[in-house]
Order: C-alpha cells, then sequence, then structure tokens
C-alpha cells in the first residue's frame, strides 16, 4: 500500500518508518562498508575512504530532517513538529550518532548534527507534551480525510 505524500508529512508512525529508519538502514550499511574497509591495504587510504563515506551519510541524514513533519528549508527545526515528533527525532538522531559516525563528519557538520540534536531533545525535554502547530496539524486533519470546523 503506497502512503501519500500528506500522511508521510503529517503521520509520525509513517514518517519514522519511510524515512527515519529507511535512512538508518542506509547508515548502518555505510557503517559496515568502513568496517569491511577499514583495515583493508590494497583500498583507498582510511581518511579517503571516511571522506567519501561521511558526505553521503550527513546528506541523508539532513535530508532525513527536512522533510515530513519537519519539511522546510532549515533542517532540523522542531518548533512546528510537536513533543511527540521532537521524541522520535532526538531517539532516532541519539541511536545514528554513535562516536563512530561523529569520527566520520568534518568539525562542521559533527556540530550541525550535534545541535540537531540538542534542538530535538529540548523541544520535548520539558515535559510539556507540545501539539503541533496549527499548520501541522491542519496537514494531519486533511490526510486523514477529516476536516476541523
Amino acid at each position: 500500500m503506497q502512503q501519500s505524500s500528506a500522511a508521510i508529512v503529517t503521520n509520525p508512525t509513517t514518517y519514522r518508518t519511510n524515512v527515519l529508519n529507511a535512512v538508518r538502514n542506509c547508515v548502518n550499511e555505510y557503517r559496515q562498508i568502513v568496517r569491511y574497509h577499514r583495515n583493508d591495504q590494497l583500498q583507498q587510504s582510511q581518511a579517503q575512504m571516511q571522506q567519501m563515506v561521511a558526505v553521503p551519510i550527513f546528506e541523508l541524514i539532513q535530508q532525513s530532517l527536512q522533510c515530513g513533519p519537519l519539511a522546510g528549508s532549515k533542517p532540523g527545526y522542531f518548533k512546528r513538529c510537536g513533543s511527540e515528533m521532537a521524541k522520535i527525532v532526538h531517539e532516532y538522531l541519539d541511536d545514528m550518532l554513535c562516536p563512530e559516525s561523529l569520527e566520520l563528519f568534518t568539525e562542521k557538520q559533527r556540530s550541525a548534527v550535534t545541535k540537531w540534536k540538542q534542538d530535538a531533545h529540548k523541544a520535548y525535554a520539558n515535559g510539556d507534551s507540545k501539539p503541533p502547530s496549527k499548520s501541522v496539524l491542519k496537514k494531519q486533519l486533511k490526510s486523514r480525510g477529516k476536516t476541523k470546523k
């Protein structure tokens, strides 16, 4: 069954399944490739391998934070998505950004992903269960075939 783009945008479960888990799987595959070739003397140097792998991993993570309920020009903008989504993304980033992954990134990339993780935590950590913004709620209702009167 194919999900509409509106459902992916607004449904946290669908977003987690179709976007976050898919990106997590890709990043884990990249990690395995690096581990496999880390000690291979016939391959490129470790620094070159890490540089080749770091860019696609960073771009995948960044794009996963610019779609769905977090759609917008700024990756990891958690002010509209509500605390539930912020918690889901924080757990995702926490799982993805192990020290081994962070080693691959440049200082600027490490700073960006660390900021995204901190912002996600801040968006849900105060204990309030903040709902998504009105515009996100409107999209949710529309994707479910309901209209708010």
